[in-house]
């Protein structure tokens, strides 16, 4: 089974989707190829990572027995008017409403339309529409997708790895994807012409644990996303934009 043979199938078999035949195939490359076995290891503890994730938000004590008091209902009234109730639930949604906007984080940052597309394609079973490591293959599946051919330079020889590319559609335009395995981490390089708009104003920022960064080179803008650390991915951002801005 060759690299690129196995590289299709590895989302299926961490699923537990293949065959016996096919699956021994994969084990037999897997104790071959460090660099599956890395996105292997990598894929099984983001998925451990999300299932340890609560799907629950638990009242705090003091809220739950407030709202429990107000439905309760009043002992010396015998009779009471019926919008009485409705005005009950309506200052518990009230109180529910104020409590959760105060925990939950803000999420209106520039980038972050970027970063979910960056995370959206790293849980997909497909990731990337195109896998090849080969910008001969990469960039004419990308033109002829996209109203433009972008820049697909190769970085292996510094470590960073190609895996493919993809068409997206982010912040009201068409870009291109590239994915870069640098490690055991993943790069996106979202990709479009500089007539088509203008990259996020913050050239850096970082959300959650993901990084991202912009890049120009000419005729075209890039966006950088990743869980790499600022450092690391400071420096892909150098090396990418070094060699895809050569003529």
């Amino acid at each position: 089974m060759t690299h690129e043979e196995a590289q299709a199938l590895l989302e299926a078999y961490v699923d537990d989707q293949l065959d016996v035949g096919d699956t021994l195939k994969i084990e037999e490359h897997l104790g071959e190829c460090e660099r599956c076995r890395a996105w292997r290891e990598e894929r099984v503890a983001l998925s451990a990572k999300i299932r340890s994730v609560p799907l629950r938000f638990s009242l705090p004590p003091e809220m739950a027995q407030s709202i429990r008091k107000s439905l309760q209902p009043a002992r010396a009234a015998p009779v009471r008017p019926p919008w009485i109730p409705a005005l009950a639930a309506g200052v518990v949604m009230g109180l529910l409403g104020l409590w959760v906007g105060h925990s939950l984080p803000d999420r209106s940052g520039e980038g972050d339309e970027w970063i979910n597309a960056y995370v959206r394609s790293t849980l997909s079973a497909r990731p990337v529409d195109v896998l090849s490591s080969s910008h001969h293959t990469v960039r004419p599946w990308l033109s002829g997708k996209l109203p433009f051919s972008p820049p697909v330079p190769e970085l292996s020889d510094q470590g960073d790895s190609l895996l493919g590319g993809r068409a997206d559609y982010i912040d009201r335009r068409p870009v291109a994807a590239l994915r870069y395995q640098h490690g055991n981490h993943q790069i996106d390089v979202f990709i479009w012409p500089n007539s088509q708009g203008a990259p996020p104003k913050d050239s850096e920022t970082a959300v959650e644990g993901f990084h991202l960064m912009t890049a120009q080179v000419p005729g075209f803008n890039a966006v950088m996303v990743s869980d790499l650390d600022a450092a690391e991915l400071r420096a892909f951002h150098d090396r990418w934009q070094q060699r895809a801005a050569a003529p």
